[in-house]
């Protein structure tokens, strides 16, 4: 066994073999293709029943039939389908190839012959029973048996087509077909005629039958027969003889209708052709006054008044026919042109819908309407073709236009109407009046809650406010007030009820909203935080939470390490410690009603992480006289990371290699702590200042005088710490003007205050006072001073 292949069913014909290639059907409704060598799969082709048909395989083509009825033919290397054909019962015969002609026999009792490229039907011969043998082909003759009994022999493949028809002419001819006869050749080999009409295909007509009816035709055209005669073995002949008749032609007869027929000049009238007779048919139109036309339906206008006869010939090849119709059309005497109108109502509550009526005179063509309207609405300027803005009318073109009043008022409304050379206008004044309706109360307010005395500013939401007369508020605290806008203050805690209610001529209305305002008693902060993590190597970053409970409003954080941070926005802030050590953190929490502070010591454990460095300096010089300029150089080793001079007046540094002035004699230690992040270490050395050197004035006498020796002093230090800025107000929210009292709480002794209030005013005093007298949102900010720095902080300030 060299290979084997399973289908998905059984195997009922024979294997074609072809190219290396093996071509089977099977019962499962598919034809393989297999590699003869191998028995790979190439491809498979699927089909609507059983394959029992072995294929036949030429030039490049597989045939085969199926138990679905219909014969294949599929590409032999891609089983990409090319043509099927569908006969009267299922294909269990084999098909045959000769001379480019397919043969295979059928269980409908016939043998057909099939053009092999496209499937088309060449003949077909029925036997009488089912046929499931295949045909076999030798000298041009095809041999195929049937279950009747019989062996039947067809000639198959003569080399020349066969004669054309002779004598084809038209035998009869209606309005809707023609019939033609002809005469078949007389030769044994002729098997039928292909039938075209004006170049199209039209169907086949067997031998013998010699005849062909086209219908469906139109009247009076035309109509070219064309004929080929096709032999038993598939073969054309080429030639088509063909036959030209005509479908039979009707003489015609006139008819026509108008509308308008009576009417005011210019009275314009459109004309309707009806007709008969075979087409093409020829117009000439006659209307009365002198005008013509030869349109099918032409629309003629009538300039003045007067009786008119109307007349229409209609023509075609077989002769004509006329018309007139006396007195036809009746055309008025031209009224005055004048304009007016009436509408369906006049008045009522928005939204009012109207709809004119032109009722003007005079048959007016055109009519242009303006409607005063107190609304913006665009209109296209005819220049640029772009909308303009237009405030107050609408206007309209048509006849009788419908419009909508959507804005209280009395309106009046214009309309001009124009005829050729003519135009006539007429305004009615407050001819549309539009009332509001009843008020629909609602209201707006803000804050809706806040901390007493609480200030909320009110206003109305009510439709068409501007029409009423009245509005009263009850502020549900045993206080009133009216207008449309106002302020009021609530005094005392409590959950409040307002009510508006609005009079007017067109109706009252009254809205109540429970526990629409909600004032609340302000307290401090009860401050708490927390840290993550809260201990770990130098450099060690933590992440600081405010979990302080009540309203924050301002946040001061002291890190414990000389570092300090205002973060009134987010309730976390980052800090990283660069050096170890265990730092004592502070937060200070406030809101309006005050602030408080918590402190956690020792709450933040760094530890070493490598070695500390060596602290080591150079001085330059370390001695002189008052003002002594010294130059102080770091020489640590184990690269520090920073550094703190102390230079023993009250003076420090951060800088690494720091120049230092001693305004004082004396003699002075010097400490520098170097920091990594395995430590701090610290080294000490000696300055030593002394009094500015004092020469007594030369005199070449000079008189013995006491000697007094200076013992120096050092002052007392001032601040050694930068400030940190801070400050409350008695309020932060409220309505122009507001004053504000301000209330300096920095940190660390601050000697000098620059105030910035955000509204163009400014002031250096401690705890100063600023009237806000212009509503809005301003950043107040504080910057202090001393001796070691400075400070900035900013906070805000509404006002309404």
């Amino acid at each position: 066994l060299l290979w084997n292949y399973t289908t998905g069913d059984s195997i009922d014909c024979s294997p074609a073999v072809a190219d290396g290639v093996v071509y089977i059907g099977s019962f499962d409704r598919n034809v393989y293709a297999l590699d003869a060598a191998t028995g790979a799969l190439l491809w498979n082709y699927t089909t609507g029943d059983a394959v029992f048909s072995s294929p036949a395989v030429a030039h490049g083509v597989v045939y085969f039939g199926s138990d679905d009825n219909n014969l294949y033919a599929l590409d032999a290397e891609t089983g990409t389908l090319i043509w099927t054909y569908e006969t009267g019962g299922a294909i269990h015969s084999s098909p045959a190839i000769a001379n480019d002609v397919v043969y295979v026999g059928c269980y409908d009792n016939n043998l057909y012959a099939l053009d092999a490229a496209t499937g088309t039907l060449l003949w077909s011969s029925v036997t009488g029973d089912e046929i499931y043998s295949s045909p076999a082909i030798a000298d041009g003759v095809v041999y195929i048996g049937s279950r009747d009994g019989n062996l039947y022999a067809f000639g198959s493949a003569p080399k020349i087509p066969p004669e054309s028809v002779s004598d084809l002419h038209a035998t009869s001819s209606q309005l809707d077909r023609i019939t033609w006869n002809w005469t078949d050749p007389a030769t044994s080999d002729f098997s039928h005629v292909m039938v075209y009409l004006d170049g199209a295909y039209q169907e086949d007509v067997a031998k013998g039958i010699q005849s062909y009816t086209a219908t469906g035709l139109t009247q009076s055209r035309s109509y070219t027969i064309g004929t080929k005669t096709v032999g038993t073995t598939g073969l054309i002949n080429e030639t088509l003889v063909t036959s030209t008749a005509w479908t039979e032609i009707l003489p015609p007869i006139a008819d026509f209708s108008a509308i308008p027929r009576s009417g005011d000049a210019p009275l314009s009238v459109s004309f309707v052709d009806q007709s008969s007779g075979s087409l093409p048919l020829s117009y000439s139109w006659a209307f009365g006054d002198g005008s013509t036309s030869t349109e099918k339906n032409p629309v003629h206008e009538y300039l003045s008044g007067g009786s008119y006869t109307v007349n229409l010939t209609v023509t075609n090849i077989e002769g004509e026919s006329s018309v007139s119709r006396m007195a036809y059309v009746i055309v008025g005497t031209v009224a005055p042109l004048k304009a007016n109108f009436t509408s369906n109502v006049t008045s009522g509550t928005v939204p009012v819908s109207v709809q004119f009526s032109d009722t003007s005179t005079g048959n007016p063509g055109a009519w242009s309407w303006v409607f005063e309207k107190d609304s913006y609405y665009p209109i296209r300027d005819a220049g640029t073709k772009e909308a303009v803005p237009y405030y107050g009318n609408e206007f309209s073109s048509e006849k009788n236009p419908v419009v909508t009043y959507t804005d209280p008022g009395n309106y009046s409304v214009t309309l001009t109407v124009s005829r050729t050379n003519e135009t006539d206008t007429i305004t009615k004044e407050d001819y549309v009046r539009v009332n509001p309706p009843p008020p629909d109360v609602d209201f707006n307010a803000y804050p809706h809650e806040g901390n007493a005395p609480l200030e909320v500013e009110f206003w109305e939401s009510v439709p068409y406010a501007w029409y009423y007369d009245e509005f009263i508020w009850d502020f549900g605290d045993g206080t009133s007030g009216t207008g449309s806008w106002l302020y009021h203050t609530y005094e005392n805690p409590g959950l409040y009820n307002v009510t508006l209610t609005v009079n007017s001529v067109y109706g009252s209305g009254s809205l109540t909203k429970p526990y629409y305002i909600n004032v609340t008693q302000a307290l401090p902060p009860v401050p708490d935080f927390e840290a993550t993590p809260v201990s770990g190597d130098a450099p060690l970053s933590v992440m600081f939470t405010d979990t302080s409970a009540g309203i924050i409003t301002t946040r001061f954080w002291d890190f414990g390490d000389g570092s300090s941070s205002w973060e009134n926005v987010t309730s976390s802030i980052s800090h990283t410690y660069p050096f170890p050590g265990t730092y004592t953190v502070s937060l200070i929490a406030g809101n309006e009603a005050g602030e408080a502070s918590i402190t956690k010591i020792g709450y933040i454990q760094v530890d070493p992480s490598g070695t500390p460095p060596d602290a080591r300096f150079s001085t330059a010089p370390m001695m002189g006289y008052v003002p002594l300029t010294v130059r102080f150089s770091d020489r640590s080793t184990g690269s520090p990371t920073a550094w703190q001079w102390d230079f023993g007046d009250g003076n420090t540094s951060s800088e690494q290699n720091p120049t230092h002035i001693y305004a004082t004699a004396g003699r002075y230690i010097t400490r520098l702590t170097a920091f990594n992040s395995g430590g701090s270490d610290s080294f000490t050395s000696y300055v030593w200042v002394r009094p500015t050197r004092v020469f007594p004035p030369y005199t070449p006498h000079p008189t013995p005088t006491p000697s007094v020796t200076t013992t120096p002093t050092i002052p007392p230090g001032p601040a050694t710490r930068s400030p940190v800025s801070f400050f409350a107000m008695n309020k932060t929210f409220g309505s122009s003007p507001m004053s504000v009292q301000f209330t300096d709480r920095s940190f660390n002794s601050p000697t000098g205050w620059q105030w910035d209030f955000g509204d163009g005013q400014t002031s250096t005093l401690r705890n100063p006072v600023n009237t806000f007298t212009v509503p809005g949102t301003y950043s107040v900010s504080l910057t202090v001073t001393n001796s070691i720095g400075e400070s900035t902080t900013s906070r805000r300030v509404i006002v309404r």
